[in-house]
């Protein structure tokens, strides 16, 4: 895969509680790919890329101590910093889209795409900003989103937007959620696994057909 340029992003919340196996970090910055972070589904997880980037980045520095511990020692060293776990979110995110050249980073040329983070913990200076994003940051953080110089949200509000009703049709869609899903099969442990590996097989052949290269 580094041989040929793809990339490689992880969705750190999800893998790790869906039984999906351990974050590809490691091995992608191994090849020369930049790995990027996202979110999956939100109905098992947190869904904003602040919580992805800790993860990701605790999860790798666990991984990383293995074999320092496997020795009966302490590890008195890390190698990777915050400023990496803010890249996966970001540059390489924005790189792994094609965007790179639009968004990504605060550069001159490109499309005024930021965010301000204001904590609500606001009692002292940040000593280390990058740090105090990546580690201790919650997107309720965020008090200003501007997407292509255009504000989104200001003050920690949205812009545009009618909260109420918005509110009032997601309670209405969980209501049918919930009335349909009250009349499911519920399944046995044997149903579920039987389901699960023919939804692998469907994906990996659907995957596949998808990013063939066709004339």
């Amino acid at each position: 895969m580094g041989d040929s340029g793809a990339n490689v992003t992880t969705s750190p919340e999800t893998e790790l509680q869906m039984g999906m196996g351990l974050l590809p970090i490691r091995q992608a910055m191994a090849q020369g790919i930049r790995p990027g972070i996202g979110t999956d589904s939100v109905i098992c997880g947190s869904g904003d890329l602040f919580s992805q980037m800790r993860l990701a980045l605790q999860h790798q520095r666990a991984m990383d101590s293995l074999p320092v511990h496997a020795e009966g020692r302490a590890p008195l060293e890390i190698e990777l910093s915050v400023r990496d776990a803010l890249g996966w979110a970001t540059t390489n995110g924005a790189a792994i889209m094609g965007l790179d050249s639009k968004i990504g980073s605060l550069t001159p040329g490109k499309k005024a795409d930021v965010i301000a983070v204001r904590p609500r913990w606001d009692l002292v200076r940040s000593s280390h900003p990058q740090a105090s994003v990546v580690l201790q940051t919650q997107a309720a953080d965020v008090d200003t989103v501007l997407v292509n110089g255009e504000f989104r949200k200001r003050g920690g509000a949205l812009v545009g937007h009618d909260l109420a009703a918005l509110r009032a049709k997601a309670n209405a869609a969980l209501d049918n959620i919930e009335r349909a899903a009250a009349s499911l099969h519920h399944f046995s442990t044997r149903e579920l696994a039987d389901f699960v590996g023919q939804a692998e097989r469907g994906a990996s052949v659907n995957y596949a057909q998808a990013y063939q290269t066709t004339t």
